[in-house]
């Protein structure tokens, strides 16, 4: 397979998990609180040692600050992932940094949750 090949794979490959995460995510719950509705990594493909920039989007505006606990299934492959993060009351989303590790390889995800609901993303990581 030719790079260029592998490249294309890797995007749809990062596009299908992607889709995968919208749908398994949980929305809003009947009581009205806010759910973790989309967890994105950017870049979609990022490198070992790269800071990349993570999106959590809730399904609803909270009316007060809504605190989030970010994890994650592969915790080698980060140098820096913080362990919460603060939806501001009014808004519907926060955007923050992580760092992945220089010894990264395979896949990089991440989890946030809320209020009994969550979303995931995983991106897959650059060969060097």
């Amino acid at each position: 397979m030719t790079k260029t090949s592998l490249i294309r794979l890797a995007a749809i490959f990062v596009t299908a998990l992607t889709l995968i995460a919208v749908a398994g995510a949980r929305h809003g719950r009947r009581d009205g609180s806010s759910t973790p509705i989309v967890f994105a990594i950017c870049p979609a493909i990022p490198s070992p040692g790269q800071n990349v920039s993570i999106e959590v989007d809730l399904s609803s505006a909270p009316a007060q600050d809504q605190v989030v606990t970010i994890s994650t299934l592969t915790p080698g492959n980060w140098s820096y992932l913080p362990t919460q993060v603060t939806v501001p009351a009014g808004q519907t989303s926060v955007v923050f940094s992580g760092q992945v590790s220089p010894y990264a390889v395979g896949i990089l995800n991440g989890i946030a949750s809320c209020n009994n609901g969550y979303a995931y993303a995983s991106v897959p990581i650059a060969a060097l």
